[in-house]
């Protein structure tokens, strides 16, 4: 039951895997084997966001209720990823690398949806990025477990 708390965790938005890690070691779970199931849990968490963002988005898009919140998102998200464009892939994997509250892949899927970043590209960069997150989370919290 630990793990599966690790393993959810890491797909909510807000703590991801920077907030699994943690709660791992609180649980009673080694930094090894919590760092694993939050980077397992936030790279399936990544490929179920850019394949079901889009749709999700065309589909809210196209009911008035949502249309003016999805267009207010998407000139937000475009406007704020200016970086992010200028930089392209590298930009996405420092964008999800990053351990800090904004990022992660929550932030990258929808930059990376908006910016209209293709899926093969998009992916393993993310993926990179949240195995660089857990490294960066995992050391910080090996120094304060010492």
């Amino acid at each position: 039951m630990n793990y599966f708390s690790v393993f959810i965790t890491s797909m909510l938005p807000i703590s991801e895997l920077r907030g699994a890690i943690p709660l791992g070691l609180l649980l009673g779970i080694n930094l090894i084997e919590s760092a694993v199931i939050a980077i397992v849990g936030n790279i399936i968490l990544c490929f179920l966001l850019m394949f079901l963002l889009r749709p999700i988005i065309r589909l809210l898009s196209k009911i008035s209720l949502f249309n003016s919140f999805m267009e207010y998102l998407q000139r937000r998200t475009i406007k704020k990823s200016l970086k992010v464009k200028k930089l392209s892939l590298f930009g996405l994997y420092i964008l999800v690398a990053i351990p800090l509250p904004g990022t992660g892949v929550y932030t990258g899927a929808m930059v990376a949806t908006f910016l209209d970043i293709r899926y093969k590209h998009a992916i393993p960069v993310m993926g990179l990025g949240v195995l660089t997150s857990g490294i960066i989370v995992s050391l910080l919290l090996s120094f304060h477990v010492m």
